[in-house]
Order: C-alpha cells, then structure tokens, then sequence
C-alpha cells in the first residue's frame, strides 16, 4: 500500500510542476519593478519565484529562534535526567553497602 502512495504523491508532484511551468510560460510578460529609487523590468515568473523565495527565508528565519531555544532546552534535560539516573544507581549501592555492614556488626551499624 506504500509504494501505491509514493506513485501517487510523485504522479502529483509531476502534474503540478507541468502545470505551473506551463502558467509560467503563458505569462512571461515583463513587469516593471521600483527598489529604492531603482527601477528594472523583470519576467513575471522570475519576480514571482524570487517573491516566494525571500518569504520562505523569511519564514525560516522566524522559526529558527525557537528552534534553537527548543534544541538547548532538550540538551539541559537529557543532562538533568543523565544526573538523575547516576544518583539512582548510587543509591542501591550505597543501600547495599549499609545492609552488609549491618549483617556484620549490627551494634557499629547502628550508632551510625
């Protein structure tokens, strides 16, 4: 059933990019684009995909911040949970150490 999917999703990817390929050559007019004092006449796809690709910048400048923030927090808690379990392994040991000695001199244990 996944390899039905794939087929599909890539049949689709296809379909779409012949279908904007094609808008885009049935509209290659020119327009007139003014930036900051400078003006130049630019194809109408060209500006479209140089539109769409500074918003995607954009958007990924946007989510980068807490991406990293959310990245150092994960790093902060697997060190809290690695502390936590070493402290949980000394414990037993320590529990046991205390049992042994207690089994040898009960009396010494206990003025502890």
């Amino acid at each position: 059933m996944g390899g039905l999917r794939r087929i599909v999703t890539w049949v689709v990817r296809v379909l779409l990019l012949v279908l904007l390929t094609v808008l885009a050559l049935m509209n290659s007019d020119s327009v007139h684009l003014s930036v900051f004092g400078q003006y130049w006449e630019v194809p109408l796809p060209v500006l479209l995909l140089a539109s769409v690709t500074f918003g995607m910048l954009i958007a990924l400048l946007g989510v980068l911040g807490p991406y990293v923030g959310l990245r150092r927090q994960i790093s902060a808690l697997k060190r809290e949970v690695a502390v936590h379990e070493a402290e949980q392994h000394r414990v037993p040991r320590a529990a046991a150490g205390v049992a042994a000695e207690f089994e040898a001199d009960p009396g010494r244990a206990m003025e502890r």
